[in-house]
């Protein structure tokens, strides 16, 4: 046998031993538009162009902000602290996070945040993309880092197809 046989015996058992597949494209739906449904006097709020707002974001979003799935122990979510009949507060002095942590800042209202340009009280985040990470990561809110939380997102069926959904 030459010293060429057994890398082309390899290279053709590769090439005929395998079934080809060929990868299927997924088809994605267009979005679809966000009907923000204001009173005629009332100003659209200003959107990121690069993260327009769509039905299936906000399909997405509602479940988010009601998931429990942000905190560490999986006991609040950002409802608990933003409650509807409330106008988004939750009525307390500090708010209560995972483990009956206490906050140090009230829960403020969420009502008309889409025209909020800087977020917190020292306007240390920017945009409202930005803010949603901040309460994540912190100790006595969810205390749940960034990169666990994706974690636990990839392995939710539901949240992949919604993600899918929303961002294509």
């Amino acid at each position: 046998m030459s010293r060429f046989s057994v890398p082309l015996f390899f290279l053709i058992f590769f090439l005929f031993g395998c079934d080809y597949q060929p990868i299927k494209e997924t088809e994605f739906s267009s979005p679809t538009p966000y009907n923000f449904n204001l009173p005629d006097w009332a100003p659209l709020p200003t959107v990121p162009e690069e993260n327009p707002i769509t039905q299936e974001k906000v399909r997405l979003g509602e479940k988010l902000f009601n998931d429990s799935i942000f905190s560490k122990n999986e006991d609040v979510s950002c409802a608990s602290c933003h409650k509807a009949d409330l106008a988004f507060t939750d009525g307390r002095k500090l708010p209560i996070g995972t483990s009956g942590k206490l906050g140090f800042r009230n829960s403020p209202s969420l009502l008309n945040t889409a025209y909020n340009t800087l977020f917190f009280a020292d306007g240390g985040a920017r945009s409202l993309e930005l803010q949603v990470l901040v309460p994540s990561d912190t100790h006595f809110e969810f205390d749940l880092s960034i990169p666990k939380l994706i974690d636990k997102l990839k392995k939710d069926s539901s949240y992949n197809a919604m993600f899918l959904d929303a961002f294509n």
